[in-house]
């Protein structure tokens, strides 16, 4: 995520996040809920993050797994080589998540 920093057109980071540990495969904002990210790694980790979390003014780092953020809401895990996920359009909170062995359905957001 980037700003544009006050008095100046040079954009910069307005948080940033080193948490998966392999390059993102999928990432999709939440149709509902415009501060929630869902993102998918090929270190076989699905995550949710909602930003409305964030303060305004800080920039937040985490820099290993054992530094988790206030902004990740859940983990997902069991899955190999997750390649795609997309939220539900008609039912809030649910994502559906491809994998090479296999496909999840989950709901990790009470409406």
């Amino acid at each position: 995520m980037f700003g544009v920093q006050a008095g100046t057109s040079t954009f910069s980071p307005v948080v940033s996040f080193r948490y998966h540990t392999a390059p993102i495969t999928s990432l999709e904002w939440n149709p509902n809920d415009s501060s929630v990210l869902a993102v998918s790694a090929a270190d076989d980790r699905l995550t949710i993050w909602d930003f409305a979390v964030e303060s305004d003014d800080a920039v937040t780092t985490a820099s290993s797994e054992d530094d988790v953020p206030a902004q990740l809401l859940f983990v997902h895990q069991g899955q190999k080589e997750i390649k795609e996920l997309h939220w539900h359009s008609q039912l809030p909170g649910v994502i559906i998540s491809t994998a090479m062995d296999t496909f999840n359905i989950f709901r990790t957001i009470s409406a």
